[in-house]
């Protein structure tokens, strides 16, 4: 039995000391199927978002005052449903283009005082596609997410929201992990 924490993140622009983090998205990835999932919106006390960021994510200010919760809270959360789901104190996390998001990790558990619990090991999908492209296995050139799951068939969003979600692009980057370990035949049925 194969299982993984993935994650995904929606921040206030692309630098973990200077923007905020809003959203955290998280599946666990059980054997090629998620089995449980979970996102949180989160209200840093001074939030600092870029304009770019916004058009990214549609995160507003209205949004994340009205359904956001303070660090300690999200860490909180995160944490019950690591528990939840018998992820441990120094366990590998996965995601898409993944340094990111555990830059932005790193980011919330400081905010909230907690010391971050994930291992510096990671999984990512971002790396793999590329590693599967220099191998011949995969013929792209983007490894972006949004092009990785266009080519495998995998839907993102629904129709006609351009915006980026937490939940929404982790649960695709769990259906991409899928994808690419079915490429290489080595999952097991």
């Amino acid at each position: 039995m194969k299982k993984l924490l993935l994650v995904d993140t929606e921040t206030g622009g692309l630098d973990p000391v200077e923007n905020s983090i809003f959203s955290v998205g998280m599946v666990i990835w059980k054997d090629g199927k998620i089995t449980d999932s979970m996102s949180v919106v989160i209200k840093e006390p001074n939030g600092i978002v870029t304009s770019e960021a916004v058009k990214i994510n549609g995160l507003t200010r209205e949004r994340i005052e009205s359904t956001g919760v303070s660090p300690a809270e999200a860490v909180s959360k995160i944490t019950a449903f690591c528990r939840k789901n018998g992820i441990k104190w120094g366990a590998e996390i996965g995601g898409h283009n993944v340094q990111f998001d555990v830059g932005f990790l790193k980011r919330l558990y400081k905010l909230a005082g907690v010391k971050y619990p994930f291992s510096h090991r990671v999984v990512c999908t971002q790396s793999a596609a590329i590693f599967l492209r220099l191998a011949g296995y995969l013929d792209i050139n983007n490894t972006g997410l949004d092009a990785l799951c266009e080519k495998f068939g995998i839907t993102i969003r629904m129709e006609g929201v351009a915006s980026h979600d937490a939940l929404e692009d982790v649960t695709a980057t769990a259906h991409l992990l899928t994808a690419l370990l079915d490429l290489l035949n080595i999952r097991e049925g």
